[in-house]
């Protein structure tokens, strides 16, 4: 039951993740209530540099897979366990997941270079494929994979969050084929409007490596 106690306790920044979603799922119903919340809400943003790619609550683990896969591409072979352990003792794994300011640091521990940019294309990471690199991209993975409305509702109410990472296979007008650590080897094709929404919520961060 949705309750005026739940809502402000959602807006001080302390509801219990049943009661987020018990907020999202009315906002999502009601437009009237949505737009509610959004003026309601304090506006504080998010700094990209601060946040976290992970795949879940459960699962930090999506940047040391993206970094395996890459490893992988380039004939480094370490396992995700070693890979694991290494990102722990430097202090770049956190229980939240992986700094975006960190991805990219196991590759370059073992050899790669490793270039990081905010507010890129679509056009520069179709460069840099032809170009040789494995790309790497923070974005929100509820907005590839997860119900669009509900993905809307918690950008106007939560703001844009960068949650998760995934390697860019290809890109072009249509679609952006992706490893995605929630798809495990099966690559993943993304219509290239919803990936950039997705991505957009990082500021369009990537990780160049090679």
């Amino acid at each position: 039951m949705l309750t005026d106690e739940i809502v402000a306790s959602f807006l001080e920044g302390n509801s219990t993740p049943e009661e987020t979603r018990t907020i999202l799922l009315a906002a999502k119903k009601d437009a009237r209530f949505r737009e509610y919340l959004s003026l309601a809400a304090p506006q504080t943003g998010i700094n990209p540099m601060m946040a976290y790619a992970a795949t879940g609550q459960e699962d930090n683990l999506c940047t040391v897979r993206c970094e395996q896969y890459v490893l992988q591409c380039f004939g480094i072979t370490i396992s995700e366990e070693v890979l694991t352990q290494e990102a722990s003792s430097a202090d770049w794994l956190k229980d939240e997941g992986t700094p975006l300011n960190r991805i990219g640091a196991l590759c370059s521990l073992h050899g790669l270079s490793v270039e990081r940019t905010y507010h890129s294309s679509i056009e520069d990471v179709r460069k840099a494929l032809s170009d040789g690199y494995q790309v790497i991209v923070a974005l929100d993975g509820g907005e590839i994979d997860g119900d669009p409305d509900w993905e809307a509702a918690e950008d106007v109410i939560l703001g844009k969050r960068p949650d998760h990472a995934v390697v860019v296979l290809s890109c072009d007008d249509d679609f952006v084929v992706c490893y995605n650590p929630y798809h495990g080897d099966i690559s993943q094709a993304v219509p290239a409007d919803r990936f950039v929404d997705a991505w957009d919520d990082s500021e369009n961060y990537v990780v160049k490596i090679r």
